[in-house]
């Protein structure tokens, strides 16, 4: 586990997966707390690397751009990737999912959602049909993502948002918590409110 989150580690052990350490800056009582062994941080990888070798890493990072450089190094060490998904996340037989991902419990995924890599799904994610989320990118909890909408890459959607039907948010873009989005999105563009209106370009 390439940062320690509760939530991905109790999910890992609900799901039946084995965590055997996390690489993780913590210290002192915090890392004596943790319920894993905390191996070291992503600056003295190569100290500890051979002990985890072959096994894969699973990403836990809310931050698309964290995400991105974690998989950049890891990858760059050979490492594969390990995707965790909820039990308890209601997912379409015609949904695709790409590798890395993470999906909460009672995430739901549509007919034909298509998730990319290393896409972040938390806890009542709702992504109605045809949706496609592209790489990196994080939904927030009970954030609604309606019919046909196109979510770019490294992209960040806000708590109990709505994305109107049809809609696409550009690539690099923040949608803020509540916000109704009713048109389309820019790329690099931090939009909030109801309706959502731009704050600031990125």
């Amino acid at each position: 586990m390439v940062g320690f989150f509760q939530e991905a580690f109790e999910l890992a052990q609900q799901s039946g997966h084995e965590v055997i350490g996390c690489v993780d800056r913590m210290t002192g009582a915090a890392a004596h707390a943790c319920p894993c062994p905390v191996l070291g941080d992503d600056d003295t990888l190569t100290e500890f690397i051979d002990q985890i070798r072959g096994v894969p890493a699973f990403l836990t990072p809310d931050s698309p751009a964290v995400r991105q450089k974690l998989y950049g190094l890891y990858s760059q060490h050979g490492f594969t990737f390990a995707s965790l998904i909820s039990p308890q996340a209601r997912i379409s037989t015609t949904a695709k999912i790409g590798e890395g991902a993470f999906i909460q419990w009672n995430a739901h995924l549509s007919a034909g959602v298509n998730v990319g890599r290393f896409v972040r799904l938390n806890i009542g994610a709702n992504l109605m049909h045809d949706v496609r989320v592209g790489d990196f990118s994080t939904i927030a909890p009970n954030a609604c993502i309606l019919g046909n909408v196109h979510v770019g890459s490294l992209c960040y959607i806000g708590a109990n948002s709505t994305i109107l039907p049809g809609i696409t948010i550009g690539d690099g873009s923040i949608v803020g918590a509540g916000a109704v989005v009713t048109r389309d999105v820019a790329p690099m563009t931090v939009v909030a409110g109801n309706p959502a209106k731009i704050l600031r370009r990125i």
